[in-house]
């Protein structure tokens, strides 16, 4: 078999390629399936940061260590992107597959983050209670809980905001605490832009900062006012839930971030936190909304 080179010209060529094989191999959407979960692009992976870390490391030992730490921090992004992959692209015959060849495939997937025993059984036993479920809601099958919020977090949550959340969105932090999409483009309409915005992230009760609920309402003049962040959309936007008389569901634009307190950028979607959970649709990239 002849020997074919790639020749790269300088570190940011390197560095540019690495960022577009990440890229490609954990996009949730990709436009050919084989992309995820194979031996080639498992070890086409590995090869390039590998690369990457041997000629940064000439030049500063301590590289290594930070690429691995670097690689350690992107493990829930990974997680979550072959969940979803996973989930789109279910592997051929995976119910009769014995466990060593499964073991083998979670690996490829999740390369170049090397993934211990525990990580894999824990991935498989998620992945696999996901294929399991048969409810008509759509939420239930394509959220990551954070948990249950118990009363007495509810009751410290309204008492630090000064507030008194509506009984459904209540109801929901009970059952799921907030959580992160599954399979990504779960999305809902604004009309009042004639968009459709994808979903990444609804908030919960004492949760690391990203996901919180505290952390994102810790001030008066993140958000416009009378109105609490509870997720985050996939353009950086905000969902708000409205406070005092302006009750309903509420999408935010980031773009008027500089000047949050003018009440620009926020437009309706739901008349409550119950109705904006049935508006949702899942996005196939192939044939839309459905």
């Amino acid at each position: 078999m002849s020997e074919w080179k790639l020749v790269l010209e300088n570190e940011e060529e390197l560095i540019a390629l690495h960022n577009i094989i990440m890229e490609a191999k954990f996009s949730p959407n990709p436009q050919d399936s084989r992309l995820g979960a194979s031996p080639f692009t498992a070890d086409l992976a590995e090869r390039g940061l590998e690369t990457l870390i041997k000629v940064q490391s000439k030049k500063n030992p301590t590289k290594n260590d930070s690429w691995s730490k670097w690689l350690e921090g992107k493990k829930e992004w990974i997680w979550r992107r072959s969940l979803s992959y996973l989930l789109k692209h279910s592997p051929f015959r995976w119910e009769t597959m014995e466990e060593e060849t499964k073991y083998e495939y979670i690996r490829w997937v999740f390369s170049p983050y090397k993934p211990s025993e525990k990580d894999i059984r824990d991935f498989i036993k998620e992945y696999e209670s996901y294929n399991e479920i048969n409810s008509k809601s759509i939420l239930s099958s394509n959220i990551r809980g954070f948990g249950q919020a118990t009363d007495e977090m509810l009751d410290c949550l309204e008492e630090r905001l000064d507030t008194t959340l509506p009984k459904d969105y209540k109801q929901f932090l009970r059952k799921y605490n907030g959580g992160t999409v599954v399979v990504h483009y779960l999305t809902f309409l604004v009309e009042g832009i004639n968009e459709v915005i994808p979903l990444e992230v609804l908030f919960g009760i004492d949760v690391e900062n990203k996901y919180s609920l505290n952390y994102w309402n810790r001030s008066n003049d993140e958000f416009p006012p009378n109105y609490l962040a509870i997720g985050e959309v996939g353009n950086g936007g905000k969902l708000l839930l409205g406070n005092g008389n302006n009750k309903g569901i509420f999408y935010w634009n980031n773009m008027f971030r500089e000047s949050p307190l003018v009440e620009e950028g926020v437009y309706k979607v739901a008349d409550n936190f119950d109705a904006f959970l049935d508006g949702l649709k899942k996005f196939n990239s192939n044939l839309g909304i459905v």
